[in-house]
């Protein structure tokens, strides 16, 4: 006699598990984790935005994509911008965009994007036009008595700074400075009579609109040998880093990099200076090689890609460059200076530094 018991069972248990997949929920769309997503280190290649690892959320999915809930995300840096509540003060203002920073410009293309977007983002100032809190502060003044401004994290500005802030086509500062000595505080906005002014710090009296910046968590260093590697967001596909942290001569800086088939950094764009130089600064390194240098006789600065120090954006420091005969460049790092993260020159061929390639 046949059993026929546990084959009907079988086939009864078939069909039911095909009825329950008939029933699950479309996967399509659902986000592809990558697999290094929660290691900490932000992998472009992959696809990644943002990798807090172990440190929490940090305004990151578990698909390691930004959150940028009401605001707007700059593509060439991955940073969001978000209004806050506006606020009478700078304190306040700095303190609504926890754990963000307010919002700062570090070149024309980033002001061009904010102020084009942030009108369409919720929680966009109601009236006509708009002010609101900046990142420049004053600071300090020049020998010569002109004021220094500082912000956080990013080049500042000053009138003898070739490489800080975002600077117009003429040479001037894009910021209009100085129209006030009350305080020491910058503001921008859509205000055609003074879109960029200097004020009081504490307003009291009345409220200035906020503007956040958010910047990726994570890092974009990996290991590769005895060097650490990067991919910036705005050079993505075109280039990749490596910082070797053992100081040596720029000269040696040079071979180095040669001979890991590179060369020495070339900054082509103030949005990769910005990203290099912070990802740079997040090792700790408070000076580094680039591939910028002056002729034997104290000439014309070039590239090392072959191109004229004029072919790119200024990344020159304050009063740069300096030294005389043949200089090499590097860029230093204090955060506590208005023109921190850009280039100085020396002529002294025996100082040793780490230095970044490009590859």
């Amino acid at each position: 006699m046949v059993q026929r018991a546990p084959l009907i069972a079988t086939i009864v248990s078939l069909l039911a598990t095909a009825a329950a997949a008939a029933c699950l929920p479309d996967l399509v769309g659902v986000p592809v984790v990558p697999e290094e997503c929660g290691d900490g280190d932000i992998d472009l290649d992959l696809g990644e935005q943002c990798d807090p690892g172990d440190a929490g959320d940090g305004g990151c999915t578990r698909s390691c994509k930004l959150r940028c809930d009401d605001g707007f995300i700059d593509p060439s840096s991955n940073h969001c911008y978000r209004w806050a509540t506006p606020q009478p003060t700078r304190t306040l203002a700095a303190e609504a965009c926890l754990p963000g920073q307010i919002v700062s410009f570090g070149t024309l293309e980033e002001v061009a994007l904010v102020t084009s977007l942030a009108r369409k983002a919720a929680g966009s100032p109601d009236a006509a036009t708009f002010t609101a809190w900046g990142a420049l502060e004053r600071v300090g003044r020049r020998d010569g008595g002109e004021p220094t401004y500082a912000q956080a994290g990013e080049p500042g500005w000053s009138t003898a700074c070739p490489g800080c802030f975002a600077r117009t086509t003429d040479g001037g500062a894009l910021a209009v400075l100085g129209a006030s000595t009350a305080g020491s505080c910058v503001s921008w906005g859509e205000s055609a009579a003074a879109p960029w002014f200097e004020s009081s710090c504490d307003l009291v009296t009345e409220t200035r609109a906020v503007l956040c910046e958010y910047r990726p968590a994570g890092l974009n260093w990996r290991s590769c040998g005895d060097d650490v590697c990067m991919i910036a967001r705005s050079t993505l596909g075109s280039k990749t880093y490596k910082l070797v942290e053992a100081a040596d001569t720029a000269a040696n800086a040079e071979q180095g990099c040669a001979e890991r088939k590179g060369r020495l950094v070339v900054f082509a764009s103030r949005q990769e200076r910005e990203q290099v130089v912070a990802a740079v600064a997040s090792r700790g390194v408070a000076a580094a090689w680039i591939g910028l240098a002056s002729s034997a006789n104290g000439g014309a600065f070039t590239w090392a890609d072959g191109k004229p120090e004029a072919a790119y954006p200024a990344v020159w420091a304050d009063g740069e460059p300096r030294a005389k005969g043949r200089s090499r460049a590097f860029v230093g790092i204090d955060p506590l200076a208005y023109d921190t993260r850009l280039a100085h020159a020396t002529d002294d061929p025996s100082r040793a530094r780490p230095y970044i390639c490009e590859l």
